[in-house]
């Protein structure tokens, strides 16, 4: 086993040198922490389906204009997506003839 030796002249050289080791340490240590936290992040993600993304705005009280906007689809796509279906015209037409 060889060992070196590192001489300094005086105490303030020696305080010096150990800052500089102690934040090149940090420095390599906080980079590991960071890159592991962003693996994590990535692992822990989840995407939704543009189905689940139309439900969940529609939970948040947004208009099904606004959810197509935001999934840039069109309404009649996020109608499909919430379950909402149109009336066909014959059974509008059936309908206002019960109006008063």
């Amino acid at each position: 086993m060889s060992t070196s030796s590192i001489y300094f002249s005086n105490a303030s050289d020696l305080s010096t040198q150990n800052t500089s080791v102690t934040t090149t340490q940090n420095s390599t240590k906080q980079a590991a922490t960071d890159e592991a936290v962003a693996s994590a992040s990535h692992e822990d993600t989840v995407k939704l389906s543009a189905a689940a993304q139309a439900k969940l705005m529609e939970q948040q009280g947004m208009t099904v204009k606004q959810i197509a906007t935001n999934l840039t689809t069109d309404t009649k796509t996020v109608d499909q997506y919430l379950g909402i279906t149109s009336a066909s015209s014959s059974e509008t037409a059936s309908l206002l003839t019960m109006l008063p």
